[in-house]
């Protein structure tokens, strides 16, 4: 196997640049509860279609949803959570959360320029500001016995002689995608186990803001698969072990008939408080305990269509030699736990649990068919194991019992005072498990069920944000008021998937398709005016029309709202199109081919409509005379976005091949022409993904460029200017449609982990 690949320096050699920084949570006690209820996560997307560098998945703003079950933690509880304080400061990438997160949201920075912009503003000078959004739940958790440090999805959340700090585990330019593990010995100095986008999985440090890369491991030979990640284990600052283990491609192994993976053994690196080396390892370690003096590891691999499997394994590490210990009828192991040299405890599938002590093996299997994950204890007579249900299971030194049942639980580890428990619920979720009286208290708890999908904004002090299909308990539509994010919009739990017009003035709609998904309320309108800031119920012209697009357009001195979508519960599925002038619905729907099944954009201008259609067509309407009129379509395969500027002036973003990937284009009224033909200044940047224009003199424009900073661009009425964009500014998940909203003093951009602002400064 090739050697450690190092990735950058060591603790104490060099400064790690300037750290993320992160919000504060409060410091109230918690409510004593016994379990808590469980949560749920879905995300639904649009079609898929492969562009440059594999499969791409177009994510509309409508469509892509996040929903969970939020559980409240009561009325003292110590959490992320409470109103946001929206206290802003100037630290580099620091992030805050939204509503009910308790946190900072920060200030990136930008430089102020001489050069102009539209409508008294320069984009070039202004201010970003990040609000954390996302919050998948806490998978890992470390402690001294008082300082905490869990890790989870691209999250860090820790608590020292301070309050709560949630920041991204990110490096100065890339989350996490993946994180596995994280060990101390300090929340201002720990260790990560994950992967970023641009290097192989391996080890990072942490000087409590900030991630660095400090090696690698190595690939495994032949393609067949790659070294993933298991688990960190320490005793001290100068003993700190890390250990991974072969993940097979199971195409390449089965085609293989002695595959190379097979074979490849764990592998496992030592930290001396100097460097990082490997050492040598009997048996595939999925786990490790050590005190310093002796490192005890547990693992091997079950049955597999195309790997030997081995069953369990455990050695015994004295800082020399490693001794295996044979051990019979034992399924793979993923937990270990030590009282010391000569008494351990494994624990793997099926509630599998065996005792080691005086030379030998006990079973002392769970009534569970669930895996252990997880063992830790305080003493020989004092062990605690989790097992994937979330069932905490106590050891008294002559008996297991269950304790607790905690279904959101994902790991645990003991304090001094008890156990700290993180998971998901709703959201990231630590509590602590007072094991005297049984009782378990959420200590820190953040919100993840603020994913806003639509917004209207008037100007950067006032917006209104919707999380369309927001499950019970949670939000589906928030306030901005320009200090804090509050709950709005009460009447529709569920949220809109479309907002429209102006705050607390214009429309919300709902998107619902029973062909493809359960209505997640079947009783609520799909269409609602909003007056003074109610929203109230407005019949569709028919019954089976899933809005996929809404707009609402000025022509002819009034304001119409416009609806494009399919039909739905039919034998053929057609595209529609409604205007609503006053109280009356109008069908506007052109004269499109007999297989068009939907309606992909709508946009207005100087009292012309575009719209564009699935599978194909583009449409000018103009409203004085009522005429509808076919054009050319550019290059596309399908289009992105469309935003029209005048009468005779249209912009379309969309997907030309996989070579090309998406590119911009400009109608003049009479012919197509690549913008980044006309404008090249945004030539380098020309992969965009979404366009919003404020008006005809104010249009921004997104790229979405996977793990790298986002292009951003903006048009003043004749020219496109590029604005730097924070280097953590990006989709995470995958290409996509961003969230992005533009007002006359700036614009908000939703890249699902944050919600951005950027405030431009006047002129």
């Amino acid at each position: 196997m090739a050697g450690l690949a190092a990735c950058g320096p060591h603790p104490g050699e060099d400064d790690a640049g300037e750290g993320m920084g992160g919000e504060e949570g409060s410091d109230d006690a918690g409510v004593d509860t016994d379990t808590s209820g469980e949560s749920t996560g879905e995300e639904e997307t649009g079609g898929e279609e492969t562009g440059t560098g594999g499969e791409e998945t177009e994510t509309g703003t409508g469509e892509e949803t996040e929903t969970g079950e939020e559980t409240e933690t009561g009325e003292e509880t110590e959490t992320g959570t409470g109103e946001e304080t929206g206290e802003e400061t100037g630290t580099g990438g620091e992030t805050g959360t939204g509503e009910e997160t308790g946190g900072e949201e920060t200030e990136t920075g930008g430089e102020e320029t001489e050069t102009g912009g539209g409508n008294g503003f320069d984009p070039l000078c202004g201010e970003w500001y990040a609000l954390k959004t996302r919050a998948y739940g806490l998978d890992h958790v470390w402690t001294d016995g008082l300082d905490v440090i869990a890790l989870g999805e691209g999250d860090i959340v820790a608590r020292g002689e301070g309050p709560w700090l949630d920041i991204e585990a990110a490096t100065s330019d890339r989350l996490l995608f993946r994180s596995d593990d994280v060990w101390g010995p300090a929340v201002d100095g720990h260790w990560v186990l994950g992967q970023i986008s641009s290097a192989s999985p391996g080890v990072f440090h942490s000087d409590g803001s900030e991630l660095t890369q400090v090696l690698e491991f190595p690939g495994v030979p032949g393609d067949s698969g790659q070294m993933e990640p298991r688990e960190l284990a320490g005793s001290g600052p100068d003993d700190v072990w890390a250990v991974a283990v072969a993940d097979c491609n199971s195409f390449t192994c089965s085609e293989e008939p002695d595959c190379t993976c097979n074979s490849e053994p764990a592998v496992a690196v030592h930290f001396d408080g100097v460097e990082w080396s490997e050492v040598e390892v009997p048996i595939l370690i999925q786990a490790l305990w050590t005190d310093g003096v002796t490192t005890w590891a547990a693992g091997g691999r079950d049955d597999s269509p195309w790997l030997t499997p081995t069953g369990g394994q455990v050695a015994r590490f004295d800082g020399v030699d490693w001794e295996t210990l044979e051990i019979d009828d034992m399924p793979a192991l993923y937990a270990v736990w030590a009282a010391d040299a000569d008494e351990a405890w494994v624990g793997g599938e099926s509630g599998t649990l065996r005792h080691f002590a005086q030379g030998l093996w006990t079973s002392h299997d769970l009534a569970t068919t669930a895996r252990v994950v997880k063992l830790d204890g305080r003493s020989a007579s004092e062990v605690w194991a989790l097992d994937a249900d979330g069932n905490i299971h106590a050891w008294d030194g002559a008996q297991w019992t269950t304790a607790f049942a905690l279904p959101q639980a994902r790991d645990f580890a003991v304090l001094d005072d008890g156990l700290v428990v993180v998971g998901e619920e709703g959201g990231h979720w630590i509590a602590h498990v007072d094991t005297s009286n049984a009782t378990v208290t959420p200590i820190y708890t953040r919100d993840g069920s603020f994913w806003p999908q639509t917004m209207v904004v008037d100007d950067m002090g006032s917006a209104v944000a919707s999380n369309y299909s927001a499950s019970a308990g949670e939000v589906g539509s928030r306030r901005w008021d320009g200090e804090d994010w509050t709950s709005t919009y009460p009447e529709v739990v569920n949220g809109f998937s479309h907002l429209r017009g102006a705050v607390d003035q214009g429309w919300g709609a709902r998107y619902a398709n029973p062909d493809w998904s359960p209505d997640p309320a079947p009783e609520d309108d799909h269409l609602h005016r909003i007056v003074d800031g109610v929203p109230e119920g407005v019949a569709l012209p028919a019954d089976n029309l899933a809005i996929g697009e809404a707009e609402q357009l000025s022509l002819g001195g009034e304001a119409q709202l416009w609806i494009g979508g399919r039909t739905h519960s039919v034998d053929d599925v057609e595209a529609f199109l409604y205007a609503r002038v006053g109280d009356q619905w109008i069908d506007r729907l052109p004269p499109v081919s007999s297989d068009v099944y939907d309606v992909e954009a709508i946009t207005a201008a100087e009292g012309v409509v575009y719209t564009s259609y699935l599978p194909d067509g583009l449409w000018r309407f103009d409203a004085g005379a009522e005429t509808w009129e076919s054009l050319p379509t550019p290059p596309f395969s399908s289009t992105t976005a469309l935003e029209a500027t005048g009468a005779n002036e249209l912009w379309v973003a969309g997907y030309v091949s996989q070579a090309t990937g998406r590119r911009l284009y400009r109608w003049d009224g009479v012919s197509w022409e690549a913008a980044a033909d006309l404008y090249p200044e945004i030539a380098e940047g020309d992969d965009w993904w979404t366009l919003k224009a404020n008006r005809a003199d104010d249009m921004w424009m997104l790229g979405s460029t996977f793990f790298e900073p986002e292009d951003l661009a903006h048009w003043d009425g004749e020219d496109w200017t590029m604005i730097d964009t924070p280097a953590l500014l990006h989709g995470w998940s995958e290409r996509q449609s961003m969230l992005l909203e533009p007002a006359d003093d700036g614009v908000f951009i939703h890249d699902g982990v944050r919600l951005w602002r950027y405030e431009l400064c006047p002129n």
